[in-house]
């Protein structure tokens, strides 16, 4: 603005100009104010309250807003339930058609209608039956829930009890848990059957005897299941029928099973069903008593180490041949028996060293060798020559000890030949090889086994199916020997004890052997204070389970025999045996093993 210029807000026309207040206009003006103030005071007012409305209105629509939010979310989660219920009754669908498919490949016909007569349960040809097979036919027919205790069970999550939607989970001997379609209402219709393939032999009757059919029945919740309650049909009155039927018959047991809650006193309802064996199992019942009976006359022996007539005997121990996880090792393997002198085997570079050395001592014949024999293991050290003496890790481990292993001596007291592939394992623990042994006496034929070898073989043969039965379900179920070791394991004190290993095998890795067979196998362990250590637990299993590095071990030689050469020394015992009660075998040492 230049000097003299107006002010710019003088040339807005608008803006009111001030004007000289004349005094005698004074009251009039104040008059004017409170006119004024009155008039605005309720426009202010009137402001005031329709703010108030204004913010009560956007309250109520906020509030309308969360209803419908919360409804929204509602509607959700009933389409993802109904979405996940679908996908569960798609997966059951297919793995009933899968289950289904797998029947009708192996031969078994489809599914029939329940119905009393025995020809209604699938059929299966001839030609798929294996001699000592034979099918177990099962048919569940229907269930009547007691309306109360399923609505209790439920607590109200399942409104409409006639729309109930209940599936049956079926679990049988060693085979895999079954699932039947799912039914609906208080009295469904299951007509739910299965055929199971079983080698009818001593471990399947003994199964039979003392256990149950386990029937779980689960009620479809959304996308949960829910277990209502589960049945128990002993298998025991099948037996019986089948026992007493005539020969080239089979019978048929027909259960009213009542289904318990998770409470005993809850009586949930009543499971309808039917059992058979397809073909006639009497005279397998019949013999497998008489082996029984024949089991219990035998009497006892003691060993046969002993001979007054010498002072000594000579004991061959061959070691054959190693297989081992490094190949870059040059080795050779020390040993010393009792207090006789030490032994070493011939140093081989190589990941396969077969030695084939051959060592004879002269063991003296007394009590303080019989108790060694006994009670002690001949152990084995496998060194890598290329690695200088006394050297070691940075955590005091040798670097010249490949690893160790060790063989029980007490089958020498029956004049057996020990012929094992032993487990290398490495002063960590780890899995580092196998060693293939042979110890036996000079003077002991091979080819003629007395009667108490026999029965020691046959034990034998029990003990390494029990092992073989532990072993691939602990495989089954993704499990190294280091981490089956630490399972059973559970407080951690770096030793099993009997309750550990009973609870790991019943219900941790849910083996399918009895509870007293359980408590037998334990007792062929060489305990440590009562407890089976680390390092026994790997001896028996090691060849069974790879360790944590995947090393393949030696395949154990006892896989070699099929079921027909174990079935033929069966039957070499019995006939045996039978010349013995008849008086064609001379008095002397005579046992049976009662193991089956």
């Amino acid at each position: 603005m230049l000097k003299g210029e107006e002010p710019a807000w003088k040339r807005i026309e608008f803006i009111e100009r001030y004007k000289e207040v004349d005094p005698k206009d004074v009251p009039a003006i104040l008059k004017e104010l409170d006119r004024l103030k009155i008039e605005k005071s309720e426009l202010a007012a009137q402001l005031e309250k329709a703010q108030a409305l204004l913010q009560t209105h956007l309250e109520i629509e906020k509030e309308k807003d969360t209803i419908h939010e919360a409804e929204i979310r509602k509607l959700q989660l009933q389409l993802k339930s109904a979405n996940n219920r679908i996908d569960e009754l798609v997966k059951l669908a297919d793995f009933r058609a899968k289950s289904y498919k797998e029947m009708m490949a192996k031969g078994a016909g489809p599914f029939q209608a329940y119905d009393e007569g025995a020809d209604d349960f699938s059929e299966i040809s001839e030609s798929d039956i294996h001699v000592g097979e034979n099918t177990f036919d099962l048919l569940v027919s229907e269930c009547e829930f007691d309306e109360l205790v399923v609505r209790k069970i439920l607590e109200g999550k399942v409104l409409d009890l006639n729309g109930l939607a209940t599936v049956l989970a079926v679990d049988f001997y060693n085979h895999d848990t079954q699932t039947s379609n799912v039914c609906e209402g208080l009295r469904p219709a299951y007509n739910f059957q299965l055929a199971y393939r079983v080698s009818v032999d001593e471990n399947l009757i003994q199964y039979m005897e003392n256990e149950s059919l386990k029937v779980e029945i689960y009620a479809t919740v959304g996308s949960e299941l829910v277990l209502l309650g589960t049945a128990y049909a002993p298998y025991r009155e099948l037996l019986i029928k089948n026992y007493d039927v005539q020969f080239g018959t089979s019978a048929i047991v027909s259960i009213n099973s009542i289904v318990y809650g998770e409470r005993k006193s809850d009586i949930v309802g009543v499971l309808k069903l039917k059992m058979r064996m397809r073909h006639p199992i009497s005279e397998t019942l019949r013999m497998i008593k008489e082996k029984e009976e024949l089991m219990r006359e035998a009497p006892q022996a003691d060993n046969i180490f002993l001979d007054p007539t010498l002072k000594s005997r000579r004991l061959i121990v061959q070691v054959q041949k190693a297989v081992l996880s490094d190949s870059k090792l040059q080795t050779f393997a020390f040993f010393k028996f009792y207090n006789l002198k030490d032994v070493v085997t011939q140093t081989i570079p190589s990941a396969e060293p077969l030695f084939n050395h051959v060592s004879t001592l002269e063991v003296p014949q007394n009590e303080s060798v019989k108790a060694y024999l006994k009670n002690e293991y001949l152990e084995f050290v496998i060194f890598d020559d290329s690695q200088p003496l006394k050297s070691q890790t940075k955590t005091g481990v040798p670097h010249d000890i490949v690893g160790k292993t060790k063989v029980r001596l007490s089958a020498l007291l029956n004049d057996e030949t020990i012929d094992q592939v032993l487990p290398i394992l490495s002063l960590r623990g780890g899995n580092v090889g196998s060693l293939h042994v042979k110890i036996y006496w000079y003077d002991s034929d091979p080819t003629k086994i007395s009667v108490t070898a026999k029965e020691s073989n046959l034990t034998n043969m029990w003990d390494e199916t029990m092992t073989r039965n532990i072993a691939s379900t602990l495989a089954s179920k993704g499990q190294t020997v280091e981490t089956a070791f630490r399972m059973f394991d559970a407080d951690e004190d770096g030793l099993i004890s009997f309750e550990e290993f009973k609870w790991g095998i019943l219900r941790t890795f849910r083996v399918r052997v009895p509870e007293d067979e359980v408590n037998l196998y334990w007792n062929r362990f060489k305990l440590t204070n009562g407890k089976l250590s680390k390092e026994e637990f790997y001896m028996k299993f090691a060849p069974y389970l790879s360790d944590d590095s995947n090393l393949q071990v030696t395949k154990n030689i006892l896989k070699d025999l099929d079921h027909k050469n174990k079935l033929s020394q069966i039957n070499r015992l019995l006939d045996m045996n039978t010349e013995k009660l008849t008086g064609k075998i001379s008095s002397g040492n005579f046992v049976v093993s009662t193991f089956s």
